[in-house]
């Protein structure tokens, strides 16, 4: 579990209110290679996209207050936030759950509990379209 050498370290951003989740998913990033983040709501969030400028953020969808949706649609609204690619971690995995993620701007929907193994080919797939990309 560790990022291959032909790979960048990654900015990511762990958002969900329960913090123990946030902070192991976070943990585990920071194992693999990563530059991990946590934030526990959204106010939170937007202050650390804007201070940290991540490569990835997760997102929990189900915070209370201002949802991961809301979020999302802010993050995409911005020009200068575009390039971040967005993953919803939701306990929602119906097509309709998938379909409304999409609509909202994510990237990708992994659902909880996160399964490392697809975030990391997730991971190395951001990092292949930034090589690519000249980023």
């Amino acid at each position: 579990m560790s990022v291959t050498t032909n790979q960048k370290t990654l900015r990511v951003l762990v958002v969900d209110d329960n913090q123990d989740h946030a902070n192991s998913l976070s943990m585990l990033l920071k194992v693999a290679g990563h530059d991990s983040h946590v934030c526990v709501d959204a106010q939170d969030c937007m202050a650390s996209v804007d201070r940290l400028r991540p490569d990835v953020v997760l997102l929990d969808l189900g915070m209370p207050g201002v949802s991961g949706y809301e979020v999302a649609e802010v993050i995409k609204s911005e020009a200068d936030l575009r390039h971040i690619r967005l993953i919803a971690i939701t306990g929602h995995g119906m097509p309709l759950d998938r379909l409304q993620t999409k609509l909202r701007g994510f990237d990708q929907h992994l659902l909880k509990p996160i399964d490392f193994g697809e975030l990391e080919t997730i991971l190395a797939d951001v990092n292949s379209a930034q090589d690519s990309s000249g980023s």
